[in-house]
């Protein structure tokens, strides 16, 4: 009944649409039409609620066939492509109409009767990616939240779809399309791209020609100029090219806020990540897997200038086997690539990686996160021997052939460095102390070494400057988040005694940590905690 409703309503705002107007009946049809659209989001979020429903019911797909969905489709499709409801609503109704492959496969031929209209899946595949109002939303900068939420709309509608009969529906002149729409982020829309990529190239349709990736609007001139010129004239694509894509400021942030619990294969159901804006993994370290190829000239100091490299090592932190594999893989064909270049800065990269290799003991092993965030940043600082920290930096470095991984590199020079510089030595070693802790794991070397008492000490000294203090309100903001670490700070590390004392300067950050401290508390009796439980049941107790 609904379908059937919204059918007749659209088809009824089609034709007054078009029925020519007097300056008289203007106003009266534009109050209409804004009544008749909040109706039909009425309607659309009513037929939400029953799709819901109607997903656990056997032998769903009968009540949206034949000739009523033929009409939903086509009117749907042609009229309103660009409301996100209405493209979220079609969604939530493909299953039922033609019914997902797994069902088919379990069902037989009483599941791939459903949808026996004139639009089958094929059909309303064309219809889709024929229209061309896809490709300008597929393809737009989506400035306004509205183009986003109408980007969204159209990947999961095509998403949808497509994995009706991934076999027939996936064809390679959808590929560039895809390419051109995706912008290698973590948002949802960017990750249902990615895993119509995946589904793709699981089916048949050959990626190898369109390697190495480009995306975005670089993808998009790519493929203007490929339709232009012909495959056969088009010129292969670079190994610098897609570094020239990279943003080196993203990316850079993608390595500090790197999501260590995504698994490595894309999920058709997207992951919330704390930001979505940061760089995707799943695509990246692929991309760079297969631009170190032996194969390709790769220039070995643009990969690290850009930030690929501290990229790379920031990825050995993750809790997934997957994606530390390629971070492995991807170090070891750099260093073959470094062998073989030329450039001033060589000696301190292969010393930083030499470094790095010492330290791993096992295959495949998984490091703290304070370590890969420390290599991350002398990553960064290998190409620049004119800041003061290099010299710094590159004296530890050849002072000892590996990592202590259960110790903080230049904790104690840091924080109380008495040189002239000591105000950006310390700031370097805050920055590196609030990225370096991301779990309770990562707590452990931090109790050893007493940092959040000595930091939180400084706070109120002339040893510290206004960005230094903020930032180890920002570590202490931080280490709040973590329930280990909020139980360990109010039991034996003194914290709401030190942010009393404190709170007539800075009144909102101690507000804000106060509420991240009561909301880790109150949440944390519901969670068994990582590390310290006997401790932990002492304190309960």
């Amino acid at each position: 009944c609904v379908v059937q409703r919204l059918t007749e309503k659209m088809m009824m705002m089609e034709v007054e649409r078009h029925r020519p107007a007097g300056l008289e009946e203007s106003s009266k049809s534009e109050s209409r039409e804004r009544r008749e659209a909040e109706e039909e989001g009425e309607m659309l979020d009513q037929g939400r609620v029953l799709v819901k429903h109607i997903h656990q019911l056997p032998s769903c797909g009968d009540l949206v066939a034949g000739s009523l969905w033929d009409s939903f489709v086509t009117v749907a499709l042609r009229t309103r492509l660009s409301s996100p409801q209405m493209l979220g609503f079609l969604a939530s109704l493909v299953p039922l109409a033609y019914g997902c492959q797994e069902e088919q496969q379990q069902e037989g031929a009483r599941a791939k009767a459903r949808g026996h209209g004139d639009v089958t899946p094929e059909v309303m595949c064309s219809m889709l990616w024929s229209h061309p109002e896809f490709t300008h939303v597929m393809c737009s900068a989506c400035d306004t939240s509205h183009d986003k939420e109408k980007k969204a709309g159209l990947v999961g509608l095509a998403l949808a779809v497509v994995r009706q009969d991934p076999g027939a529906l996936c064809q390679d002149s959808h590929v560039p399309l895809l390419l051109s729409a995706y912008s290698a982020s973590l948002t949802s829309t960017d990750q249902g791209i990615l895993y119509l990529l995946s589904l793709y190239e699981g089916n048949g349709v050959q990626m190898g020609k369109y390697k190495p990736f480009l995306w975005g609007q670089a993808a998009l001139d790519h493929f203007n100029l490929k339709e232009e010129v012909g495959w056969f004239l088009r010129k292969r694509i670079s190994s610098s090219k897609p570094l020239e894509v990279l943003d080196p400021s993203k990316l850079a942030k993608s390595a500090c806020d790197f999501p260590f619990e995504l698994e490595i294969e894309p999920a058709i159901t997207a992951v919330d990540v704390e930001n979505p804006e940061c760089y995707d993994p799943r695509f990246l370290l692929p991309l760079f897997y297969h631009l170190l190829d032996p194969g390709n000239l790769v220039d070995s100091r643009m990969f690290v200038d850009v930030g690929c490299l501290s990229y790379v090592m920031a990825s050995l932190s993750s809790f997934c086997e997957g994606v530390r594999q390629y971070g492995y893989c991807c170090l070891s064909r750099l260093w073959k690539h470094l062998e073989s270049s030329k450039f001033i800065e060589k000696p301190q990269v292969m010393l930083l990686m030499e470094v790095l290799r010492n330290s791993v003991s096992t295959s495949n092993q998984r490091l703290p996160h304070l370590n890969t965030a420390f290599v991350s940043r002398v990553a960064e600082l290998a190409l620049h021997p004119e800041r003061h920290l290099y010299l710094v930096i590159n004296h530890f470095m050849l002072y000892k052939p590996s990592l202590d991984l259960k110790d903080i590199p230049l904790f104690m020079t840091l924080l109380h460095s008495s040189s002239p510089q000591h105000h950006q030595e310390r700031t370097w070693l805050l920055r590196l102390l609030t990225e370096g802790l991301r779990c309770g794991d990562d707590y452990t070397v931090y109790r050893k070494r007493r940092v959040l008492p000595q930091v939180m000490s400084l706070y109120g000294t002339s040893a510290v400057d206004k960005t230094s203090q903020d930032l180890i309100l920002e570590l202490v903001r931080k280490a709040c988040r973590i329930p280990v670490v909020a139980n360990d700070l109010v039991w034996n590390g003194g914290i709401l005694s030190w942010l009393h004392g404190i709170a007539g300067r800075e009144k909102l950050k101690v507000m804000e940590i106060l509420l991240s401290l009561w909301k880790t508390l109150h949440d944390y009796r519901h969670k068994i905690p990582p590390l310290f439980e006997e401790d932990f049941s002492l304190t309960l107790s």
